[in-house]
């Protein structure tokens, strides 16, 4: 799974433009989309967290930094529950279509 398609499944989930995922803009929904971005690509255990955050022009700790504030959120937001597993889902069809 290449982190562009994990970033394009995260934005059509999420309802963003992937123009402003790139952006530097610091609005709440864009900073919430590169926090499940570095997530999602972070627990799949293929990239080093230097990559993912070259992806998105951020360090190694600011992935690290999402993924921590993600899981911390996980306990008590049900709403974000269900884009992650939205998410990972499709992330999975997606892995299962490039493999077959």
């Amino acid at each position: 799974m290449e982190l562009k398609n994990i970033e394009k499944i995260v934005c059509q989930v999420l309802k963003l433009d992937p123009i402003l995922f790139h952006s530097e803009c610091r609005r709440k929904d864009i900073v919430k989309a590169k926090h499940i971005y570095s997530y999602i690509a972070n627990n799949l255990n293929i990239y080093k967290l230097r990559i993912i955050g070259d992806h998105i022009k951020r360090s190694h700790s600011s992935v690290i930094h999402s993924c921590t504030t993600i899981s911390n959120e996980l306990t008590y937001d049900k709403k974000l529950n269900l884009e992650i597993e939205k998410i990972k889902s499709k992330v999975k069809a997606n892995q299962f279509d490039q493999t077959h």
